[in-house]
C-alpha cells in the first residue's frame, strides 16, 4: 500500500510551512495566488486528497483566523503555563480560531517570525515573562496584542492577570489569624510582576496587622538553583521564621526539601505555604497550603480579549484580574 501523503510532505518538497499549505489548499486570501495554484498543482502530483473538517470555517464562509502564542522556551513543561497554553487553545477551538505556537529561546528576535511575515497572523497572544524591549518590538508589528501573566508599568496594554496582591494578601492573613507572628517571604521581587505582587501583598498584611517584617526572616534574593536555597536556609537556621509566605509552588517545594535537609520539619516547626495550586502542590509530603490560580480561566480569558480588540482596534486596554482561591492542606500547623 503506498504511503499516505501528508500537508507535511508538500511543506518540506516546496520549502514552506505546513501552515501555509493548509491556507492555500483552503483558498485562504491571505495566501498569493501563485502560491496557492503551486501548492495545489504540486499536491494533485504527489497525490495528495484534502480532507475538509468540519468546524474549520465558521457559518458564513469567514476565512479561519490565525493568533500567534508567543512563549519563552524556558516555560516548556513547566506546570503553570502548561494550564494556561491548554485554556487558550481550548476557547481558540471554540470560535474557529488557529493557535501558532512561536516559541523565544532569548530575549530579542532572531528575525521576525515566518507566521507574521507571510501575513497570516490576526492577533497576538504572550504568555510568560519577556522583556520591556521584547514586547515593546512585538508591538511593532502593528497586530492587536493581548499579555497574559505579565504587565508592564509603562505599556498601556490589554493584560489577562491573577489578582497576586489581594491573593498573596489573604495567605498572608491566614497565617496570622492562626496565630503567626514571625512570617518571613521566599521569592525574588524582581523575577516577575506576579513575584512583585505576591510581596506586596504579604507587606500589605503585615503592615495592616501592625507585625513586624524582619530581613532576616525572608530571602528576597535570586536562587536559581536548589543548592542556593539551601545554602541560604542552613544559614538561617538559628533565626528561621515560625511561617514562610512563598511567591509560588515550586519555590515552596522546593523550601520544604530544604527545611528537611537540615532536619527542620514542616509544619511541626516552620509552616509553609505556596502560590498556584500545580498537581504537585497536593502530591507533596506535607501537602501544600496554596492559594489555586485559575489557570485555564486566564488563558480563556486571553482568548475573548483577543477577540474584542481584533474586530474593535480603538477599544481602550483593560487590565483583568481574575481571583484566587485559598487551598488549605497540612503544610501550616
Amino acid at each position: 500500500m503506498a504511503k499516505k501523503v501528508k500537508m507535511e510532505d508538500i511543506a518540506k518538497k516546496l520549502g514552506v510551512s505546513k501552515n501555509t499549505i493548509s491556507l492555500a489548499l483552503r483558498n485562504m486570501p491571505v495566501i498569493s495566488e501563485q502560491t496557492r495554484e503551486l501548492v495545489h498543482n504540486t499536491a494533485r502530483e504527489m497525490g495528495y486528497v484534502y480532507e475538509k473538517k468540519s468546524g474549520i470555517v465558521p457559518e458564513g464562509g469567514e476565512r479561519l483566523k490565525n493568533i500567534c502564542l508567543f512563549l519563552p522556551r524556558s516555560v516548556m513543561n513547566v506546570e503553570f503555563f502548561s494550564y494556561i497554553q491548554f485554556g487558550i487553545e481550548k476557547e481558540a477551538r471554540k470560535h474557529h480560531l488557529n493557535v501558532i505556537l512561536y516559541y523565544m529561546d532569548g530575549e530579542t528576535f532572531p528575525e521576525t517570525p515566518l507566521c507574521i511575515r507571510q501575513g497570516i497572523v490576526d492577533g497576538i497572544i504572550t504568555l510568560g515573562r519577556f522583556t520591556l524591549d521584547t514586547v515593546e518590538a512585538i508591538r511593532q508589528f502593528g497586530l492587536p496584542v493581548v499579555v497574559v501573566d505579565m504587565y508592564y508599568d509603562s505599556l498601556a496594554m490589554d493584560y489577562i492577570l491573577t489578582d497576586n496582591i489581594s491573593g498573596s494578601y489573604r495567605m498572608t492573613e491566614y497565617l496570622i489569624k492562626k496565630g503567626f507572628k514571625r512570617i518571613g517571604f521566599l521569592g525574588d521581587p524582581r523575577y516577575a510582576s506576579s513575584f512583585y505582587d505576591r510581596f506586596q501583598g504579604y507587606n500589605r498584611a503585615m503592615e495592616a496587622w501592625k507585625l513586624e517584617t524582619n530581613p532576616q526572616w525572608s530571602i528576597l534574593a535570586d536562587t536559581e538553583t536548589y543548592r542556593e536555597l539551601l545554602d541560604q536556609i542552613s544559614e538561617m537556621k538559628t533565626n528561621l521564621p515560625d511561617a514562610m509566605v512563598c511567591a509560588n509552588d515550586a519555590l515552596a517545594i522546593a523550601l520544604v526539601k530544604a527545611l528537611e535537609e537540615i532536619s527542620v520539619q514542616t509544619p511541626q516547626m516552620i509552616s509553609v505555604t505556596g502560590f498556584d495550586n500545580i498537581p504537585r502542590s497536593e502530591e507533596c509530603v506535607p501537602g501544600l497550603t496554596t492559594m489555586h490560580v485559575q489557570k485555564e480561566l486566564m488563558g480563556e480569558k486571553a482568548v475573548q480579549r483577543l477577540m474584542v480588540i481584533m474586530k474593535n482596534r480603538d477599544a481602550v486596554p483593560v487590565k483583568i484580574l481574575l481571583s484566587t482561591i485559598l487551598i488549605e492542606r497540612e503544610s501550616v500547623k
